[in-house]
C-alpha cells in the first residue's frame, strides 16, 4: 500500500453511524467509504464548476448578506432605524 497522508475530522455521530452503516453493506472500511463519498462529492463540485453554478452560489451568497446589511439592517436596526420610537 502506498503512504497516504492521516487526517482527522470531527463528525456528528448519527451522520458517521449512516456512513458505517453503508460500509458495512458494501464490505468495506469506515476510511475507504469516508474517501469513496469526498471524491464522489468532488465529482459532483466539478460538475456545478463547469455549469457555472459554484459561483452563482458564491455570488448570490455575497449579494445576501449586502442586502441585509444595505437594506435590512443598515444602522443595526431593522429597517434603517425606523422601528425606534422618537
Amino acid at each position: 500500500m502506498r503512504d497516504v497522508p492521516r487526517v482527522t475530522i470531527y463528525m456528528d455521530p448519527d451522520l458517521l453511524e449512516k456512513v458505517d452503516q453503508l460500509a458495512d453493506r458494501m464490505d468495506i472500511s469506515r476510511s475507504q467509504m469516508i474517501c469513496n463519498l469526498i471524491a464522489m462529492a468532488l465529482d459532483d463540485v466539478k460538475m456545478l464548476e463547469r455549469l457555472g453554478l459554484i459561483d452563482l452560489a458564491i455570488k448570490l451568497k455575497a449579494f445576501r448578506e449586502l442586502f441585509q446589511r444595505k437594506v435590512l439592517f443598515p444602522e443595526g436596526g431593522l429597517f434603517g432605524g425606523l422601528d425606534e420610537k422618537d
